[in-house]
């Protein structure tokens, strides 16, 4: 298994290169949220959380996992996957409650997932309001973006007040 750790700024990046017949990812429209989603091209993204709460203003650690189950190697030439937008959400609504989304704006030079294969991407969910105080107390959803399905990863967060 090989993964890739990114932080918001310290990007480290690993691309390989694969034989045989490969599938290409490419965009569709968003239209449910769930907790895992398989691609259109057929990698299956989790994203799994370090807490189901956290204090406003404190970073959340996430981690979105690919894997490709399929028997294909399959192509990540835009490093969508890894750049997916992320974002504390309220239930209900569309846009960030911090203000803006989260992305590593990294170009990697294109990925290959292998057959079989597993990519760890950590994330980070930012937990401050576009004016940099910390977000209000209350349920909230994770959320990515994820390009190439129709649907977007949800994990519920409480965020609580800090002391």
């Amino acid at each position: 298994m090989r993964s890739i750790f990114f932080a918001l700024l310290a990007i480290a990046s690993t691309a390989c290169g694969g034989g045989g017949e490969e599938q290409v990812l490419s965009p569709t429209e968003r239209t449910s949220e769930v907790d895992d989603v398989t691609t259109a091209s057929g990698l299956t993204v989790r994203l799994e959380l370090t807490a189901a709460s956290v204090a406003g203003g404190e970073p959340l650690s996430g981690t979105l996992h690919i894997d490709n189950g399929t028997d294909a190697a399959i192509s990540d030439p835009q490093c969508d996957l890894i750049r997916s937008r992320h974002a504390l959400v309220r239930p209900g609504e569309s846009e960030p409650s911090g203000g803006h989304w989260n992305a590593l704006d990294h170009d990697c030079g294109g990925i290959t997932y292998e057959p079989g294969e597993e990519e760890s991407v950590a994330l980070i969910f930012a937990t401050n309001a576009a004016d940099g105080e910390p977000l209000p107390s209350g349920r909230y959803d994770a959320v990515v973006d994820v390009p190439g399905t129709t649907q977007n990863l949800v994990a519920p967060v409480e965020v609580t007040t800090s002391e």
